[in-house]
């Protein structure tokens, strides 16, 4: 379900102007998907004034799609909540999973297996959570459709699935510390998805690419930019018949709609 109600469509001349609505449709970001040969939606959410620029807001709201490498998010908190993981740094063997002391072994430290994407670290570290416990977190923090189906690839088999307006909602949750586990847990993950820092500003995000049904590229970057100490929530879903370079779509897609609207400068 769309998580604000009042939505208006207005021209992109007037994407600055007051209004009582809290969503701006911007059709003139659609050439940033085409020229890189995609299809897509991006929407950014302005937590001070609790508004939305949104394009695609059909795709955006009502179209769910496997969360592919972002789901990890979700899944290094519970393995941290549960101590499977003791910190972002720890290095540990290759490939397997001590069952007696259910540790997860993998060769890798938390950072290192999210900044590489590693998809053996955290397909181990959801069998070492266990199905049970994993449908446990899915459920009480209501990811998505809620749905496994194969506890080492769900989110990635088109099993689970989730709206991009969802995936804003929930990284936003993260951000404020908004879900059921510890604060030091939420802070380890927050630091581990930074990806710049400096004076001006914070860029944090995580990234995804998986198939869906028909064999499309279905990409996701899901994360916050923060300047003067105010957060804005994006999230971007790609979709292309042939496939393409996530990190072309960061480049070419993501700064370039964020400058548009002002970032990187610290005066937001």
């Amino acid at each position: 379900m769309f998580r604000y109600l009042s939505i208006l469509i207005i021209s992109s001349i007037l994407i600055f102007s007051c209004s009582p609505n809290n969503v701006t449709i911007e059709n003139g970001y659609e050439k940033y998907f085409t020229q890189n040969g995609v299809r897509g939606t991006f929407a950014i959410y302005n937590n001070g004034q609790s508004n939305f620029i949104i394009y695609n807001l059909n795709r955006y709201k009502d179209s769910s799609y496997s969360p592919a490498f972002t789901f990890n998010t979700l899944n290094s908190l519970i393995g941290l909540q549960k101590g499977i993981i003791p910190n972002e740094n720890k290095v540990v063997a290759q490939d397997s999973i001590d069952k007696a002391s259910n540790q997860i072994y993998t060769g890798i430290s938390l950072d290192s297996a999210i900044k590489s994407s590693s998809y053996s670290y955290f397909s181990s570290l959801s069998r070492a959570i266990g199905e049970k416990e994993m449908q446990y977190w899915i459920d009480s923090i209501k990811y998505g459709n809620k749905t496994i189906k194969n506890i080492d690839s769900f989110w990635m088999n088109n099993s689970l699935k989730i709206t991009p307006d969802e995936a804003l909602g929930f990284i936003e949750k993260v951000y404020f510390n908004q879900l059921p586990f510890q604060k030091r847990v939420q802070n380890i993950v927050k630091k581990t998805l930074i990806k710049e820092s400096n004076a001006n500003y914070q860029l944090a995000y995580q990234t995804g690419t998986t198939m869906n049904e028909k064999n499309h590229q279905i990409g996701w970057i899901v994360g916050w930019i923060e300047e003067n100490k105010h957060p804005y929530f994006f999230v971007i879903n790609t979709e292309g018949e042939n496939a393409y370079s996530l990190k072309t779509i960061e480049t070419s897609v993501l700064k370039p709609i964020l400058k548009e609207l002002g970032f990187f400068d610290g005066k937001k």
